[in-house]
């Protein structure tokens, strides 16, 4: 009974309540809890943090100021990093569920990521 209570208690404590172990919730809770997967993330903020200062730098924009290559490859750019960050949120959302709008900084980057979704809207629609 007592490696029961022990297994339970861990259990208990790795999933915040609701997540039942075993299952396609817990399984994405993990990935995105993960140091691997947050390894990720902040690899792709810091390189989308690069890709704004070059953006802003040379004054490119979606309408192309220097040719329309390169406006092409920085419409490519903008987005891949909107959809990555969108997988990234509708991951932590299913995983989190209600829990998610609990922490401030999943709250900032909800809006951050809602912010860049209705920008590449409007410029692709441009």
């Amino acid at each position: 009974i007592g490696r029961f209570t022990q297994a339970a208690e861990h259990i208990a404590l790795r999933f915040p309540s609701g997540i039942v172990p075993g299952t396609p919730r817990s399984k994405v809770y993990d990935l995105v809890e993960g140091t691997p997967f947050q390894g990720a993330v902040t690899a792709v903020i810091v390189l989308n943090a690069i890709y704004i200062g070059i953006e802003t730098d040379r004054n490119f924009s979606f309408t192309g100021s220097v040719g329309s290559g390169a406006a092409q490859v920085y419409q490519a750019f903008n987005l891949l990093f909107t959809g990555i960050f969108l997988v990234e949120l509708c991951l932590r959302l299913f995983a989190l569920r209600a829990q998610f709008f609990r922490d401030s900084w999943n709250l900032f980057d909800f809006v951050l990521v809602a912010i860049s979704v209705a920008d590449t809207i409007v410029a692709f629609g441009q």
